[in-house]
């Protein structure tokens, strides 16, 4: 903001009044919380509510850098992955299934092996499943 006088200041004073002028406003702003949560909000038409915390505040004369992290209340911080795949490891079998392919509850438990990638399972060895993965079937 570019304030103009009609008189003449030396910078050094011009500057030393803005100064005070801007320390006087800052004294009379009260601070703002950040915790425990910037903002938490409930997502319309779900039961997850929506947290934002602040990690970082830094400002400067230009800018206010802002590090936050986002989070759902009701989904825990550390989720177990599943596979997507599960393979036979039988020998007469050696195939590879989607997750929700039928044919993996006919399997013994002792012979299902997880994949996180249906190429690690066909890298290993496992044949496409027939039904549910027909464009990895090969024998």
């Amino acid at each position: 903001m570019t304030v103009h006088l009609p008189w003449k200041l030396p910078e050094d004073v011009l500057n030393h009044i803005i100064d005070w002028i801007e320390d006087l406003i800052k004294g009379r702003i009260p601070p703002i919380p950040l915790s425990p949560a910037l903002f938490t909000q409930t997502i319309p038409g779900t039961t997850l509510t929506l947290e934002v915390d602040v990690d970082k505040l830094a400002t400067n004369t230009d800018e206010a850098i802002v590090g936050a992290s986002v989070k759902f209340k009701e989904i825990p911080l550390n989720i177990t992955p599943v596979p997507m795949f599960i393979a036979n490891r039988d020998p007469l079998a050696l195939e590879v299934h989607r997750i929700s392919c039928k044919r993996i509850e006919a399997m013994f438990e002792k012979n299902k092996v997880g994949y996180y990638s249906l190429l690690d399972a066909l890298k290993d060895g496992y044949d496409g499943c027939k039904y549910c993965l027909p464009e990895y079937h090969t024998r």
